[in-house]
């Protein structure tokens, strides 16, 4: 929580090393839904995962190459 802003980049498959787009994300919005995929895991180690149509409905573009 320490951090103003989260972003999440998204990359081209077939470029991998090229950003399609960049979201910028609330840490709070972003450690919410952390917290709510690991209440929901059953293992003792997880992972959390935050895919691009989650972070177009919780985040705002601030870089897009399309």
């Amino acid at each position: 929580m320490r951090n103003q802003k989260i972003y999440l980049a998204v990359f081209y498959k077939e470029i991998p090393l090229k950003i399609k787009v960049i979201y910028e994300i609330e840490p709070a919005i972003l450690s919410n839904e952390a917290e709510r995929q690991l209440d929901r895991s059953t293992n003792n180690i997880s992972h959390v995962g935050f895919s691009e149509r989650w972070a177009t409905k919780h985040g705002k573009i601030v870089f897009s190459h399309e």
